[in-house]
């Protein structure tokens, strides 16, 4: 073996004959683009040079606030470079995120619990006991999901770049892949912020889009030669290639577009001002109008809540929003504590909502497994 100091990448093209040669050329292009053309690409050019200007804003950031490194940012800070041609500019923010999957299932665990504790006859305060099964507070449902989403999100300050046409704030179009680019194997070279740099990085950021297209037009080959689009379980195809090693195929179906932050939008998204509307939650309507006098707004935005009152503080509200359709709950009037919701009509919305974010669509995973060496 001979040591190097460099990498020569360049975009392999597609064979589309139908031959085996080719099949297996393409099934090597893959293996190489995934495990080493992309990742040289982002470990000794992109992510460095990136590193270096999404840092120095964070520093700067931290100098004009005063603040130590570590302590949440105030504002949000921007510095720009013109080099290559082009304009940088990193920005460094304070930035949070919620975990709304977990806490989805913070709720839909609340709600069984409330269900189980009914009839191992437990007494909750929040929850009240009556012929259509446990009816919890909706209040308390809305309070418990503040909490809990304050329990999950996670502050922290976040850096993102962009890269603008010289001395304008449109997005930059970029520059023609080359051919190839030979890359230094020296990850500290491209933290430095100087012209030569930023034109090599701007080439080789071309470079890995057109990378990112072979692994695209090749995963869509690979689909069509199988005839697979959604299935149900798992399909495996093993190929062994002409040297002795061999490249596996396997589709498998996988839940995709569920957005938890949206489902739980549809049940506990607050009022926003004064005005209750189409995209209020559903469990805000109960509570601000359940047993009240039925609420209308009309327009696109159609939104009608109204109370069927029946026997024992019981009823049944209604949401009808004109776009979605209706939704019905029983509700309690528990006296002076508010509108009580049934914990089981909560849990079926949730289904309801789930079933209607979810789609299935097939993964592909590519397994290249090398050949044993000469000798063996």
């Amino acid at each position: 073996m001979e040591i190097t100091h460099k990498r020569k990448i360049q975009v392999p093209q597609l064979r589309t004959d139908g031959s085996d040669a080719s099949e297996e050329y393409n099934a090597r292009a893959f293996n190489w683009v995934r495990r080493t053309a992309s990742p040289t690409l982002d470990e000794y050019v992109l992510n460095p040079f990136e590193t270096a200007m999404k840092d120095a804003v964070l520093k700067e950031a931290h100098r004009s606030e005063k603040s130590s490194e570590g302590d949440y940012l105030q504002q949000r800070h921007t510095k720009r470079w013109d080099l290559g041609g082009v304009s940088f500019q990193a920005a460094a923010y304070r930035h949070s995120s919620i975990a709304h999957e977990t806490v989805y299932g913070r709720l839909q665990s609340f709600l069984q619990d409330c269900i189980e504790d009914n009839l191992d006859t437990v007494h909750r305060e929040f929850v009240r006991k009556t012929k259509r099964g446990p009816h919890v507070s909706a209040l308390y449902v809305l309070d418990s999901h503040v909490l809990w989403k304050q329990a999950n999100t996670k502050v922290y300050n976040k850096q993102d770049l962009q890269v603008f046409e010289a001395g304008t704030e449109k997005a930059y179009k970029g520059v023609e892949a080359p051919c190839e680019l030979v890359v230094a194997l020296d990850s500290g070279r491209f933290s430095k912020l100087n012209e030569t740099n930023a034109q090599t990085y701007l080439r080789a950021r071309a470079l890995g889009k057109q990378l990112d297209g072979f692994v695209k037009d090749f995963t869509t080959r690979v689909r069509e030669r199988h005839g697979l689009s959604v299935t149900k379980g798992e399909h495996e195809v093993d190929y062994a290639l002409a040297d002795g090693s061999a490249v596996r195929y396997l589709f498998f179906s996988k839940d995709t577009s569920v957005s938890y932050g949206k489902m739980l939008d549809c049940l506990m998204k607050p009022v926003e001002g004064e005005s209750f509307v189409a995209s209020t939650g559903d469990i805000e309507l109960i509570r601000a109008f359940g047993f009240k006098a039925p609420y209308s707004i009309g327009g696109r935005g159609k939104l009608d809540v109204s109370t069927e009152v029946l026997k024992y503080h019981l009823g049944m509200c209604t949401l009808d929003r004109a776009e979605k359709g209706q939704v019905k709950y029983s509700i309690f009037d528990n006296e002076h504590k508010g509108v009580y919701v049934k914990a089981r009509d909560v849990l079926y919305r949730m289904a309801e909502l789930r079933r209607a974010d979810h789609s299935q669509d097939t993964q592909m995973k590519v397994d290249f497994f090398p050949g044993a060496p000469v000798g063996l």
